[in-house]
């Protein structure tokens, strides 16, 4: 259905913001050696929402119409009750069966958390950063356990108000005009 597409489109947009803003927070905390995996972290990051969506589209679509009627909806929460599981728990079991890098598997498996429980502690937060900015630059409202998460991080990773803004606007704007954005935008 259209209304399938279009959750499905806005699915690659959330994606593919998060990933740059990974890449570009990457860069300004001097991790160059580490920017294209946390990329692809990024990229990746809710691959148990798609595998919800792919195996349960009715309760899937079902599950957002529910979300989207909630003010300050536990995500994590409503897709337990649901499909009695989270999708940070569907990707990280994906990615383990895959032989994916325990990096990938724990900023899929944790980046809804500020107890992480890595070594690669620092592309978990950055990837859960990305993720409540993708949200924010997309007009979406982030929870209030969304919000309290951004604000951990963001004092454990030394991200500014200043920096906040660019990534927020100006930045925003450069992903927006990004081929792999430009290309989904189309297809609205």
């Amino acid at each position: 259905t259209k209304e399938s597409l279009s959750s499905e489109l806005k699915m690659w947009q959330h994606l593919i913001i998060t990933a740059f803003v990974a890449r570009h927070l990457a860069s300004h905390m001097r991790m160059e050696q580490n920017k294209e995996d946390i990329f692809i972290a990024g990229l990746l990051h809710d691959i148990g929402r798609i595998a919800l969506y792919i195996n349960n589209t009715t309760e899937y679509e079902d599950f957002l119409q529910l979300v989207s009627k909630e003010s300050n909806p536990d995500i994590l929460s409503i897709e337990e009750q649901i499909f009695g599981f989270n999708h940070s728990e569907a990707g990280a079991y994906i990615f383990q069966k895959w032989n994916f890098p325990d990096e990938y598997i724990d900023a899929v498996s944790q980046h809804h958390t500020s107890f992480i429980d890595s070594p690669y502690d620092r592309i978990v937060r950055i990837v859960s950063v990305a993720n409540i900015y993708a949200r924010l630059v997309n007009n979406e409202i982030a929870a209030e356990d969304e919000k309290e998460l951004l604000e951990i991080n963001k004092k454990i990773l030394g991200i500014s108000e200043e920096q906040e803004q660019h990534i927020l606007t100006e930045f925003y704007d450069e992903i927006k005009n990004s081929e792999l954005f430009t290309i989904s935008s189309d297809m609205l």
